[in-house]
């Protein structure tokens, strides 16, 4: 069962308002008193609320995939929103150094394989095949 969290919903709508061109309204959402994402984080002793708000210029695609990072670490989304965002292969090759190894990630690791026991149903999985960058599908 999903679990979605109310820190997930401001992200979200910011992500859209910078998608829509709109990144005075992405930090606005980050930045609302009781509802946005920084108001609920706790302050070490003398430090104030206004040192956490964020400004337009700030709201860029990146900056969400960081506080995604941040906000939402090991809640086991940052696949998908690395797929989503396009940014999977860059932030895999700089965070990773594993990643530029034997195996290299590369546009192919944006699909992942189809699982040998579901091709194995198909009547046609030579046919349907892999996903492009993994072994042939050869049946049994």
């Amino acid at each position: 069962m999903p679990i979605l969290r109310y820190a997930e919903m401001p992200l979200i709508a910011a992500e859209c308002q910078i998608q829509l061109g709109n990144p005075s309204e992405a930090a606005n959402i980050i930045n609302d008193e009781g509802k946005g994402i920084r108001t609920s984080r706790i302050l070490k002793p003398g430090h104030d609320a206004s040192e956490m708000k964020v400004t337009a210029s700030q709201m860029t695609i990146e900056w969400i995939l960081e506080e995604r990072a941040r906000e939402l670490c090991g809640e086991w989304l940052r696949w998908f929103d690395l797929k989503r965002t396009g940014h999977l292969v860059d932030y895999l090759k700089g965070h990773n150094p594993a990643m530029r190894g034997d195996e290299p990630v590369d546009e192919h690791n944006y699909l992942w394989p189809i699982p040998t026991s579901f091709l194995d149903k198909l009547e046609n999985a030579e046919e349907f095949g892999q996903n492009p960058g993994y072994n042939a599908y050869t049946k049994k």
